[in-house]
């Protein structure tokens, strides 16, 4: 793959306020990254990525990590969430990754006023995972569906989910669906008849882990944002946020284990022993990291923690290969 290549695979993806696959939702990691690798030569464009996620927005502040903009029959379906969101959304969160775009593409591409308004928005969002996800003050978030962490497939998960029931969900499944695919969707059907948007799912629910990753996404994403909130004079975000990191890494510390920081399952109260790519995750947030991954890395996390994310002809794989690739270039050019 080169610029070029991964260039054309975002524009033929493009909606013109949306990048997403032909008949697949907008996945709001991806367009994470992709407002990173469109910062460079679209900033307007760019802005205007972020802010189609932040405007699927929930009203109590959940950024969801699936936004359907038309119907989609693949495999999680539209009509399985039932939201109740003007757009359709899914009912889980998005990897809180936002604070960390949004200060970058301030900073290529600066927008007081769009910032601004997206910083309101995150911040709302950071402390959603406190009401919400961290409901007993304990100082770190969980999150109640291994989609959720953006790497549905660890073996963090396996045991956690395997108490989760695979009952009466056969009508939502595609063909040949496996156990997995029941049990996620078992658990999207318990949310969705506790209301969704309430504080209470955190307790009514089978699956409740806390995972690394997602908690050093959100210390970094909430100290970028207190960085962005003191450039454009929002003190009390700023302060808000500075908060939230510094309980996070306060809490985290109990998570570790030999160099890395493994998961905990709240239902039990044990940590899960696993050496998957999300327990290094937190080197992103500058904590101490010594051991490294075994098994597959995703490619998200691989850039993140400084490793190679290989080249994958996926909007995903595009928007990283762009991002890292101008990063190399502008680097080699001081």
């Amino acid at each position: 793959m080169d610029i070029s290549s991964a260039t054309d695979i975002l524009s033929a993806a493009d909606h013109g306020d949306h990048i997403a696959a032909e008949g697949l939702p907008q996945d709001v990691l991806t367009s994470a990254f992709v407002a990173l690798a469109l910062s460079h030569d679209r900033p307007d464009r760019a802005w205007t990525e972020l802010e189609t996620v932040l405007a699927a927005q929930w009203a109590d502040g959940m950024v969801p990590h699936l936004i359907y903009h038309k119907p989609s029959e693949a495999f999680p379906s539209s009509g399985l969430w039932v939201t109740g969101r003007p757009v359709t959304t899914s009912g889980l969160t998005a990897m809180p990754l936002l604070g960390s775009i949004l200060l970058r593409l301030h900073q290529r591409a600066p927008d007081t006023v769009r910032a601004r308004a997206a910083l309101r928005a995150i911040d709302r969002w950071h402390g959603w995972f406190g009401t919400h996800r961290d409901p007993h003050g304990e100082g770190l978030a969980a999150i109640l569906h291994p989609w959720e962490s953006a790497r549905p497939d660890a073996p963090d998960w396996d045991e956690p989910f395997a108490r989760v029931s695979t009952e009466g969900v056969a009508p939502y499944l595609p063909a040949g669906a496996q156990p997995t695919q029941a049990r996620a969707v078992w658990l999207i059907e318990r949310f969705r008849s506790l209301g969704w948007e309430t504080p209470e799912l955190h307790d009514g629910s089978p699956f409740c882990v806390v995972d690394p990753g997602l908690n050093a996404v959100l210390i970094r994403s909430a100290l970028d944002l207190a960085a962005l909130a003191d450039s454009v004079e929002e003190p009390e975000i700023a302060e808000g946020n500075r908060m939230i990191a510094e309980r996070g890494q306060a809490a985290i510390m109990a998570l570790y284990h030999e160099g890395r920081y493994l998961p905990l399952d709240r239902i039990s109260g044990q940590l899960v022993m696993t050496w998957s790519a999300g327990t290094i995750l937190p080197a992103w947030a500058d904590l101490p990291v010594t051991a490294q991954a075994e098994g597959p890395v995703e490619p998200w996390v691989a850039a993140l923690t400084g490793h190679a994310a290989g080249a994958h002809e996926t909007i995903m794989g595009a928007a990283l290969f762009i991002e890292q690739a101008v990063q190399a270039r502008s680097t080699l050019s001081r």
